[in-house]
């Protein structure tokens, strides 16, 4: 199976996965009372599993995803010997923290009504992991989770913004002029930044560039793209320019970011 995936199907992948911790095809049969620093999902196609934290045990049905948050002491056991599904941690990257999930209760509890996760789950059992195709299926299963806990908890933005927002998130890697997205909401250029900044906290320039820098660090590190190469993907003219904004953004090259420097 090719390590690299097609320019075409290129998103962002925002998250880094746990070294020896990926997917296992079916659960330990217990795991004792511990922690650790990283996010971990416990997703079942198959029987039942239990997960303890403090006094309370939560049971687990297939279907049914527990994403357990950081530095949470808890224990997971299963029901049964063919008790099958996903058990991977993974961390944020830094530039990423805004996208953290935060519960009092130590954990998220979420259903797959929509078979979402099922499908991921049944392609990832099925994917050498050691791929860059596995890891791009293990990071859009993430990203899916933690956009629907974003969906659930984002702030009202008017409509008009709204639509602005997801035109650039979608649309990020194509140049877009200000008088552009103006015409799509039926504002002035001025009127559409000053609301703009007003509802979010940041101007438009702003918000592309960090769509577009996300997605840029994510190529560096998990493809072998060349700079020049990533630059024109995510949607700048000249490498030149992108690395200016990489080095305004981060203090250090995209050469420097990748190399880990």
């Amino acid at each position: 199976m090719s390590n690299k995936i097609p320019l075409s199907s290129i998103r962002l992948l925002p998250f880094r996965m746990i070294n020896h911790s990926l997917t296992a095809p079916t659960l330990p049969i217990y795991e004792e009372k511990h922690a650790h620093d990283y996010y971990e999902v416990v997703y079942l196609l198959r029987g039942g599993a239990s997960l303890t934290i403090a006094t309370d045990t939560i049971h687990i049905q297939p279907q049914q995803l527990i994403l357990i948050l950081p530095m949470t002491e808890h224990a997971i056991y299963k029901h049964t010997l063919d008790t099958t599904g996903l058990i991977f941690g993974y961390k944020l990257m830094p530039i990423f923290s805004g996208s953290d999930i935060y519960s009092e209760d130590g954990f998220v509890f979420f259903k797959d009504e929509n078979n979402l996760f099922k499908h991921y789950a049944q392609l990832i059992l099925k994917t050498d992991m050691s791929t860059l195709t596995g890891q791009y299926l293990l990071n859009s299963f993430i990203f899916q989770l933690h956009q629907i806990h974003a969906d659930e908890h984002k702030m009202t933005y008017s409509s008009k913004i709204a639509f602005i927002m997801d035109q650039l998130t979608h649309y990020y890697t194509v140049p877009r002029y200000l008088t552009e997205l103006a015409e799509m909401v039926d504002l002035t250029p001025s009127y559409l930044s000053q609301l703009f900044r007003q509802e979010t906290g940041c101007t438009i320039s702003e918000f592309l560039r960090d769509l577009r820098l996300k997605h840029a660090c994510s190529l560096l590190m998990d493809t072998d793209l060349s700079i020049n190469d990533i630059a024109i993907t995510v949607g700048y003219r000249t490498p030149h320019n992108f690395s200016q904004q990489f080095i305004k953004q981060f203090g250090i090259s995209p050469r420097e970011y990748r190399e880990g420097k």
